[in-house]
Parts: structure tokens; sequence; C-alpha cells
């Protein structure tokens, strides 16, 4: 498995992960509000999107534009997960999908999905863990795989909480990426 340097753009990966406290912090709070924003707002902002969008299909405006989209963490794990029909498949056949994941499981999976449905865009899965630095790295695998990151569960911040998020974070495995 490869691994790809990239910066940092919010600490550790899952939310729960890091090296100090305040990272762990403004992570989880960024995880919470990624949470609202996919459950509350993205279905509104599509709904808008859809009615604007359509307007522009329909009178052509779209055909000279192509999107490419980089989805980290590619599993389908929640419906709102399939980016292509969640509102961006307005933008077919000129739409680009390419998702990350670093279980090659999942992207081979994934890509049979898609080829399994004929799409009328491009999406492919590819096996490769993103990350601040070059090089191999232990993934820690966490019982819910969305929670999965480079970055060691922080236990003393995941125990402040009860129930299923708490369970969601539990160190089931590593391994290498």
């Amino acid at each position: 498995m490869k691994r790809l340097g990239l910066p940092s753009l919010a600490g550790g990966a899952g939310g729960t992960g890091g090296t100090g406290e305040a990272e762990n912090t403004h992570a989880s709070s960024l995880k919470g509000v990624s949470s609202f924003v996919k459950r509350k707002i993205t279905p509104i902002l599509i709904k808008f999107m859809s009615i604007f969008l359509t307007s522009l299909k329909k009178s052509g405006r779209l055909d000279g534009i192509h999107i490419t989209a980089g989805i980290v963490d590619s599993r389908k794990i929640e419906k709102e997960d399939d980016y292509g029909n969640s509102g961006w498949n307005i933008f077919a056949p000129n739409l680009t999908i390419y998702g990350f994941d670093a279980d090659p499981q999942v992207c081979e999976q994934l890509n049979r999905y898609i080829e399994s449905r004929n799409l009328n865009w491009t999406e492919k899965h590819i096996p490769l863990a993103l990350s601040k630095t070059l090089g191999k790295a232990k993934l820690y695998v966490t019982k819910f795989p969305g929670c999965s990151s480079l970055y060691l569960p922080n236990e003393p911040y995941i125990q402040r909480f009860s129930g299923v998020y708490k369970d969601m974070h539990k160190l089931v495995n590593t391994t290498e990426v």
C-alpha cells in the first residue's frame, strides 16, 4: 500500500487521534460539524442546487464544464456517501470522481460496484492512504470503519462519551499502509 504525503488540514483523521488535546478537540468538533452539515445542511443545499443546476443543464450551460472531485475515505457507509447520486450526477458525463481509501479490498469492491452500475460518469476508487508525510504508517482500524485513522484513538477523550459513539471508536486492529 502506498501513502501519499499531503499537508494536514484538520488534525487527526477520524476526529479522535493526534498528539495534543487541542488538536483532538478541534478535530472532534470538526467531525461534529461535518456530521451536522451532512445530515441537515447538505440536503437543503442539494435541493436548492438541483433546481438551479437543472435549469443550467437544460439550457446547455453545463456542457463545457468538467467537474473532478476527490473523496478521502471514500467507502460508502451511508446513502449520502454515494456522491454520484447525491446531485453531482447532473454534471455527467462531464464528472470524474476519485475516491481514496486505505483499504484495498474496499476500493476493489467499490470499483466492481461502479462497473456493474454502467454509470455515465467516471468514478474510480484508489487504495491510497493520504497523509502529511510519505512512507509507511500504521492504520488504526476501529469498529466503525469511518473512525479508522492514522492516529491512535484518544482513549481519555473517547471515555467522555457513552453508548454507540464510544463503541464506534473501539480499536479492532492495526495494519500497515
